[in-house]
Protein backbone atom coordinates (compact mmCIF):
# COMPACT_ATOMS: atom_id res chain seq x y z
CA UNK A 1 0.00 0.00 0.00
CA UNK A 2 2.89 2.24 -0.66
CA UNK A 3 3.07 5.70 -2.97
CA UNK A 4 -1.21 5.85 -2.52
CA UNK A 5 -2.73 9.04 -0.89
CA UNK A 6 -4.28 7.05 2.20
CA UNK A 7 -4.23 9.57 4.75
CA UNK A 8 -5.50 9.66 8.44
CA UNK A 9 -4.24 7.32 11.03
CA UNK A 10 -3.33 3.69 10.98
CA UNK A 11 -6.23 1.86 11.42
CA UNK A 12 -6.16 -0.49 14.81
CA UNK A 13 -7.59 -2.63 13.26
CA UNK A 14 -4.66 -3.77 11.28
CA UNK A 15 -3.78 -6.06 14.58
CA UNK A 16 -6.12 -8.37 12.78
CA UNK A 17 -3.81 -9.53 10.24
CA UNK A 18 -1.58 -11.71 12.48
CA UNK A 19 0.20 -13.70 9.86
CA UNK A 20 1.78 -10.29 7.93
CA UNK A 21 5.15 -10.73 7.28
CA UNK A 22 5.65 -7.28 5.35
CA UNK A 23 3.69 -4.49 5.76
CA UNK A 24 4.66 -0.99 3.63
CA UNK A 25 2.74 1.95 3.91
CA UNK A 26 5.56 3.88 3.11
CA UNK A 27 5.04 7.41 1.05
CA UNK A 28 1.37 8.40 1.94
CA UNK A 29 0.43 10.95 4.28
CA UNK A 30 -0.66 8.55 7.56
CA UNK A 31 -0.23 10.75 10.73
CA UNK A 32 -0.56 9.92 14.35
CA UNK A 33 1.63 7.34 16.13
CA UNK A 34 1.86 3.60 15.55
CA UNK A 35 -1.39 1.74 16.86
CA UNK A 36 -1.05 -0.52 19.43
CA UNK A 37 -2.66 -3.64 17.69
CA UNK A 38 0.21 -3.33 14.91
CA UNK A 39 2.10 -4.50 18.12
CA UNK A 40 0.75 -7.89 18.10
CA UNK A 41 1.51 -8.71 14.51
CA UNK A 42 4.73 -10.64 15.73
CA UNK A 43 5.63 -12.56 12.41
CA UNK A 44 6.27 -9.12 10.95
CA UNK A 45 9.94 -9.45 9.18
CA UNK A 46 9.71 -5.95 7.20
CA UNK A 47 7.66 -2.80 8.43
CA UNK A 48 8.13 0.18 6.20
CA UNK A 49 5.80 3.02 7.71
CA UNK A 50 8.93 6.06 6.17
CA UNK A 51 7.91 9.00 4.07
CA UNK A 52 4.38 9.97 6.48
CA UNK A 53 3.55 12.12 8.44
CA UNK A 54 3.65 9.89 11.49
CA UNK A 55 4.51 11.74 14.92
CA UNK A 56 3.90 11.73 18.73
CA UNK A 57 6.70 8.78 21.01
CA UNK A 58 7.44 5.22 20.06
CA UNK A 59 5.31 2.73 22.11
CA UNK A 60 7.90 0.05 24.26
CA UNK A 61 5.34 -2.01 23.01
CA UNK A 62 7.70 -2.71 19.71
CA UNK A 63 10.14 -5.00 21.94
CA UNK A 64 7.11 -7.42 20.66
CA UNK A 65 8.12 -7.34 17.27
CA UNK A 66 11.28 -9.89 17.58
CA UNK A 67 10.92 -11.15 13.82
CA UNK A 68 11.81 -8.13 12.36
CA UNK A 69 14.84 -8.03 10.50
CA UNK A 70 14.29 -4.55 8.37
CA UNK A 71 12.45 -1.52 10.38
CA UNK A 72 12.03 1.69 8.37
CA UNK A 73 10.68 4.60 10.19
CA UNK A 74 12.71 7.42 8.79
CA UNK A 75 11.22 10.69 7.29
CA UNK A 76 8.45 11.31 9.53
CA UNK A 77 7.84 13.20 12.81
CA UNK A 78 8.22 10.88 15.39
CA UNK A 79 9.72 12.86 19.02
CA UNK A 80 10.63 11.94 22.29
CA UNK A 81 13.95 9.54 23.34
CA UNK A 82 14.28 6.64 20.89
CA UNK A 83 13.10 3.71 23.24
CA UNK A 84 15.71 1.35 25.30
CA UNK A 85 13.59 -2.05 23.69
CA UNK A 86 14.85 -1.59 20.45
CA UNK A 87 17.69 -3.84 22.14
CA UNK A 88 15.13 -6.22 22.02
CA UNK A 89 14.89 -6.46 18.32
CA UNK A 90 18.06 -8.48 17.94
CA UNK A 91 16.58 -9.86 14.55
CA UNK A 92 17.41 -6.67 12.69
CA UNK A 93 19.51 -6.29 10.42
CA UNK A 94 18.41 -2.77 8.84
CA UNK A 95 16.85 0.11 11.00
CA UNK A 96 16.26 3.81 10.00
CA UNK A 97 15.28 6.65 12.30
CA UNK A 98 16.40 9.19 9.91
CA UNK A 99 14.85 12.83 9.95
CA UNK A 100 12.58 12.42 12.67
CA UNK A 101 12.51 14.78 16.00
CA UNK A 102 14.19 12.03 18.08
CA UNK A 103 15.82 13.64 20.94
CA UNK A 104 18.10 12.26 24.17
CA UNK A 105 20.64 9.57 23.56
CA UNK A 106 21.31 6.72 21.48
CA UNK A 107 20.51 3.88 23.92
CA UNK A 108 23.29 1.45 24.75
CA UNK A 109 20.69 -1.27 24.43
CA UNK A 110 21.92 -1.30 20.60
CA UNK A 111 24.80 -2.92 21.02
CA UNK A 112 22.12 -6.06 21.53
CA UNK A 113 21.59 -5.36 17.81
CA UNK A 114 24.60 -7.98 16.97
CA UNK A 115 23.01 -8.66 13.59
CA UNK A 116 22.85 -4.91 12.71
CA UNK A 117 23.84 -4.24 9.43
CA UNK A 118 22.47 -0.88 8.56
CA UNK A 119 21.76 2.02 10.83
CA UNK A 120 20.09 5.46 10.19
CA UNK A 121 20.10 7.84 13.10
CA UNK A 122 20.53 11.36 10.80
CA UNK A 123 19.09 14.24 10.78
CA UNK A 124 17.61 14.29 14.34
CA UNK A 125 17.88 16.07 17.78
CA UNK A 126 20.29 13.18 19.19
CA UNK A 127 22.64 14.88 21.74
CA UNK A 128 25.92 13.37 24.17
CA UNK A 129 28.23 11.18 23.12
CA UNK A 130 27.93 8.40 20.66
CA UNK A 131 28.11 4.89 23.02
CA UNK A 132 30.36 2.74 22.53
CA UNK A 133 28.36 -0.32 21.82
CA UNK A 134 27.69 1.01 18.39
CA UNK A 135 31.48 0.06 17.86
CA UNK A 136 31.18 -3.61 18.69
CA UNK A 137 28.45 -4.40 16.67
CA UNK A 138 30.62 -6.03 13.91
CA UNK A 139 28.13 -6.20 11.15
CA UNK A 140 27.51 -2.77 10.60
CA UNK A 141 28.39 -1.72 7.14
CA UNK A 142 26.39 1.48 7.11
CA UNK A 143 26.53 3.83 10.31
CA UNK A 144 24.55 7.53 9.17
CA UNK A 145 24.92 10.05 12.33
CA UNK A 146 25.04 13.33 10.44
CA UNK A 147 23.20 16.47 11.30
CA UNK A 148 22.73 15.55 15.27
CA UNK A 149 23.70 17.21 18.33
CA UNK A 150 26.81 14.46 19.01
CA UNK A 151 29.93 15.86 21.06
CA UNK A 152 33.00 14.10 22.38
CA UNK A 153 35.45 11.26 20.97
CA UNK A 154 34.98 9.93 17.77
CA UNK A 155 33.69 6.46 17.20
CA UNK A 156 36.02 4.17 15.64
CA UNK A 157 35.19 0.46 14.91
Amino acid sequence: MSQNRLSGSIPSDVGFATTLTSLDLSANSLTSGIPLELFVITRLRDLRLNNNLLNLELSTSLSRLTSLSNLNLGFNSFSGNIPTEFGALSSLTSLVLSSNRFSGTVPSEFGNLILLQVLYLDHNKLASTIPDTLGSLSSLFILALENNGFSGNPLYF
